[in-house]
């Protein structure tokens, strides 16, 4: 994944961008803040391997991660929420 960047501001959107994955799958893409899940979206890959969703930050500091998969491929990317 290339999206979130290595810290997102609070209450802020993290925006969300993958590549490389199936084109035309579809994607589980989760936020967690720490080890709590916060959300989860679906979302269908393009024609050449991307998608990009986002997510809203909240009101909690603290490390965040994105997930996404497609069932073949999978992708992790951490962040910290700062103020």
């Amino acid at each position: 994944m290339t999206k979130p960047g290595a810290t997102v501001a609070l209450s802020s959107t993290i925006p969300v961008q993958g590549q490389a994955f199936i084109p035309n799958a579809t994607v589980t893409v989760r936020y967690y803040l720490g080890s709590t899940l916060k959300a989860t979206k679906t979302v269908t890959v393009s024609c050449d391997g991307t998608f990009a969703t986002s997510f809203a930050a909240g009101s909690l500091l603290g490390s965040g991660k994105i997930t996404a998969s497609d069932g073949t491929r999978s992708a992790t990317k951490s962040f910290t929420i700062v103020l």
